[in-house]
């Protein structure tokens, strides 16, 4: 799964892209996820960002991840935000 490949490599941001599916399907999938990082009790242990066409920052903040990122927005804009937030809880960055 995704969150047992991001302990396995010791990740400190997990990113997300998510289409719009019909019957919010992607709702449920994307819940889901935060619903599972809370469960194993990592939800705190990482950056979690998703992006999409239709994904606002304030949906990915409603379901409980970090930002969301959607159109007119680029690999830069996620990666300056991972960085600054990865600052703020005091993760070294390169």
């Amino acid at each position: 799964t995704l969150l047992s490949e991001a302990i396995k490599h010791q990740a400190d941001v997990i990113l997300i892209s998510q289409t719009v599916t019909q019957k919010d399907v992607h709702i449920q999938n994307l819940t889901s996820f935060i619903e599972l990082l809370e469960a194993e009790h990592k939800r705190d242990d990482f950056i979690v960002i998703i992006g999409g066409p239709r994904i606002s920052h304030a949906l990915a903040k409603e379901l409980g991840y970090d930002a969301g990122f959607g159109q007119r927005k680029y690999a830069f804009d996620v990666a300056s935000f991972a960085v600054n937030m990865l600052k703020e809880k005091g993760i070294k960055t390169k």
